[in-house]
């Protein structure tokens, strides 16, 4: 694993100083936030940026409204709009999209609408 870390740091020793894999975590882990703030909590389209694993509207990362599904018509919120909500709304969002059969819709621009806004 000391090969990888050198690899992934891009240190080829010319520095003069060597790397110290426990003095390295030690200060990476110091550095990592243990609490939450609203200050430091990431907009929605950095979260988009930084997770590769959302795919649906990657280009529309604000919340914008609810779209109901017809229980009749066997229709449900895709998997992947379940998943984009629960990383960016969280799992009270997720677990209402469950409860009222509604996907969440998206926009390019910040709408400063939160998702309990339209849950009537």
């Amino acid at each position: 694993m000391y090969g990888d870390l050198l690899t992934v740091l891009r240190v080829d020793g010319t520095s003069g100083h060597k790397l110290i894999p426990n003095a390295f975590l030690e200060q990476l882990n110091s550095a990592i936030p243990t609490q939450v703030t609203a200050q430091g909590m990431p907009n929605p389209s950095e979260i988009v940026r930084l997770r590769p694993d959302i795919v649906e509207d990657r280009d529309k990362p604000y919340f914008d409204t609810w779209m109901r599904w017809d229980r009749e018509c066997n229709r449900r919120p895709s998997a992947e709009n379940r998943h984009k909500t629960l990383l960016l709304l969280g799992p009270d969002a997720l677990a209402f999209s469950e409860l009222i059969n509604a996907s969440s819709r998206w926009s390019s621009t910040d709408t400063k609408r939160g998702w309990k806004d339209h849950s009537h």
